[in-house]
């Protein structure tokens, strides 16, 4: 992934592509007004996946965060970052803690056809827009290495019997 320069308010397309294996993984569009942070995600990638490892079970909590249901996150992705960035379903700040960011909208159902919602909390500092944004794209691209992209391996087992049996 190539590095961003943040200068303006609206982002106005962020693609994650894994070339190697010619794919689309994720769009993004990210924007900050008096609102909020705004936010709109497009993957079918995440969405499959999420659907097939979270053991069938919708989460929502009814919050008003965006109006979608999400898919659990499997107890086997569990190492810390990532770990605190998508439990939190329906919390409205942009970070977790330690500059964490609030990436737990990704599980969300639908996302195959695009989510838009608005992180409502509190006016967001230019740097904290930047850092998110950057942070996010980090932690998607990490989890996508870490347990979705595509790998495969080939061998050969050979096996060899002794004379005394």
């Amino acid at each position: 992934m190539k590095q961003l320069e943040i200068n303006k308010q609206v982002i106005k397309k962020i693609t994650i592509q894994d070339k190697p294996n010619n794919r689309t993984v994720v769009v993004f569009r990210f924007g900050r007004d008096e609102d909020g942070l705004k936010i709109y995600c497009k993957s079918r990638m995440f969405e499959t996946y999420f659907k097939r490892v979270s053991d069938g079970i919708k989460m929502h909590d009814g919050n008003e965060w965006y109006g979608n249901e999400g898919y659990s996150v499997p107890s086997t992705s569990r190492n810390r970052d990532l770990s605190r960035a998508f439990d939190n379903w329906g919390y409205n700040g942009i970070f977790i803690s330690d500059s964490i960011p609030n990436i737990s909208w990704l599980r969300t159902v639908g996302l195959k056809d695009g989510i838009s919602f608005t992180f409502r909390n509190e006016p967001i500092h230019s740097e904290d827009y930047k850092t998110y944004i950057e942070k996010t794209l980090k932690l998607v691209e990490q989890y996508y290495n870490d347990y979705i992209r595509p790998k495969s391996t080939t061998g050969r087992i050979t096996s060899k019997l002794s004379g005394d049996i």
